[in-house]
């Protein structure tokens, strides 16, 4: 049997933060905040984060989601 204290947990897909991402600047925009205010909270956490390599994969996919939507 496996424990999550022996072994790391599974990656988490970078589609669940970018979907969550999405959803953020969905609700910032109806709030008529723009979504490209989240732009440098990412870029904090990642300087923050820069010694886990998984985080700055997901965190690199942020800006390209929020580009992306309509």
């Amino acid at each position: 049997m496996r424990r999550w204290g022996c072994s790391p947990p599974p990656p988490l897909p970078p589609e669940i933060f970018t979907g969550f991402l999405v959803w953020t600047a969905e609700v910032l925009t109806a709030r008529r905040v723009p979504a490209r205010s989240l732009l440098p909270g990412l870029d904090l956490l990642e300087e923050q984060l820069h010694d886990f390599p998984r985080a700055h994969r997901i965190l690199d996919a942020g800006p390209t989601a929020l580009a992306s939507r309509p």
